[in-house]
């Protein structure tokens, strides 16, 4: 149930990272349109603000700035939201195995915990390992995953949308073999 919701929330995620991106679109070719000194170079340059109220608010508090270019490339598809989303819910995935589910799964099997190996789950294990201890580049034993070859020693790890989900059904199919076996 889990890791169910983890991929809720990286599908819901993606659809409102496309929304955004759909909507910032949207406002630059009205822009364009409406206003005849507007440029593609001014508007890319142009500021937008996230903040708590509005400026007349006494409580109003700017919160995160970002140009319209950097707010519609981190929310493209694979852009760079979409790809820290994919390593933090590949981080959670590991998390909820070795602290719950990894557990229950064994005992369910009557083997120890150490005992249970999924594959998949250790090439997710050498993702978590080089993105929380090596800031996301990938440590010499990344050539050990045995499922997913995607990276090198070096390589930046930023999980892409086809990759998240070869990993969902990858997972989904291991863990079923892994729970009759």
């Amino acid at each position: 149930a889990a890791v169910n919701g983890v991929f809720g929330l990286y599908y819901d995620s993606q659809r409102g990272f496309q929304l955004v991106f759909e909507e910032a679109e949207r406002v630059r070719q009205f822009a364009l349109h409406k206003f005849p000194k507007a440029t593609p170079e001014k508007l890319d340059a142009t500021t937008v603000l996230y903040s708590r109220g509005l400026p007349s608010d006494p409580r109003y508090m700017p919160l995160h700035t970002v140009t319209q270019a950097d707010l519609r490339a981190r929310n493209r598809q694979d852009g760079f939201n979409s790809k820290m989303l994919g390593n933090m819910c590949l981080v959670m995935i590991f998390e909820y195995w070795e602290t719950e589910y990894r557990r229950r799964i064994a005992d369910e099997l009557r083997i120890s915990k150490d005992a249970l190996m999924v594959d998949t789950i250790g090439d997710i294990r050498l993702f978590r390992n080089s993105i929380l201890h090596h800031s996301a580049v990938a440590l010499p034993n990344i050539v050990n995953c045995r499922k997913f070859k995607w990276f090198s020693p070096g390589d930046i790890i930023a999980v892409s949308r086809a990759q998240m989900e070869e990993v969902v059904g990858t997972l989904v199919t291991d863990l079923r073999a892994a729970c009759v076996a």
